[in-house]
């Protein structure tokens, strides 16, 4: 089977929104942050933190985009792992909803250690014809407590994964991709994007906080620490093509659409 990243214009981004927990704040930011999603074009739209009234707001403004996933608490919602696809292109056959516990089919489950719930959402699709199975997660910022729900999310990967199939994972990883957690994806058959890559352009960082950087701070910016991620698994006996990944500039001026840069993926013949 070819990769997605085979076929010209589709783009994989992964983009934590920050929750709405500030009305007014996210009332300010929330047209510079679907700007960014109209301008990046994703085919496949893996986000973080979003409340259910801010993935409204984002049902509504990207109107050719179908969403899937739930609420991390069964009870008030909470905050999505939620996939975003452009219906034109791509066909959804399942999606379904886990948690990072030790009970991972409970909703609302949680790791002893953890104050939060923590979920992955993943859907089977084709794009453009090619079939893929879809991840997107959000790990704890609690650093002792990413490897237990790591086990649990690679664990639940494997039960889902077709060998024959590419298979995508995006997340907020709370973590740079050179720590151990980019071993264990790497053990199942996984590689970070930013690997792959053939062509680069934006930021070393995804976590810009809510500060204004400009173009001096971020080429300044050395020390790579990309939260962010975006890995791909082949078929097996495969490969992926060249790729091409962008860190989104999204902070030059106020107001920013969220603390965190969008990672957005396409192949290199397309960039």
């Amino acid at each position: 089977m070819p990769s997605i990243f085979a076929h010209p214009n589709v783009r994989v981004m992964t983009y934590n929104l920050k929750n709405g927990s500030d009305i007014p704040h996210w009332e300010k930011r929330k047209g510079a942050l679907v700007e960014t999603i109209r301008q990046a074009q994703p085919t496949i739209l893996g986000t973080q933190e979003g409340f259910e009234y801010q993935l409204a707001y984002l049902r509504d403004e990207l109107q050719h985009y179908d969403m899937y996933g739930e609420g991390r608490d069964p009870f008030i919602g909470g905050e999505y792992s939620a996939v975003f696809v452009d219906r034109r292109v791509v066909d959804v056959q399942d999606n379904g909803t886990f948690w990072l516990s030790d009970t991972p089919t409970v909703a609302g489950s949680k790791m002893g250690t953890e104050h939060l719930p923590r979920i992955a959402t993943w859907v089977r699709m084709t794009v453009q014809g090619t079939p893929l199975l879809y991840v997107n997660t959000h790990l704890t910022y609690l650093e002792e407590g990413i490897p237990a729900q790591l086990a649990v999310l690679v664990a639940e990967i494997t039960t889902l994964i077709d060998p024959t199939v590419e298979t995508i994972v995006t997340g907020d990883f709370n973590i740079g991709r050179h720590r151990e957690p980019m071993a264990q994806l790497r053990a199942l058959g996984f590689e970070d994007a930013w690997t792959l890559a053939q062509s680069f352009s934006g930021p070393l960082i995804t976590f810009p906080d809510w500060d204004v950087w400009d173009d001096d701070r971020v080429a300044a910016a050395v020390d790579e620490n990309r939260i962010d991620w975006v890995v791909v698994r082949p078929p097996d006996g495969e490969s992926t093509p060249a790729l091409h990944v962008e860190t989104v500039h999204t902070h030059r001026i106020q107001p920013v659409p969220s603390d965190h840069f969008p990672v957005v993926v396409s192949g290199a013949q397309s960039s």
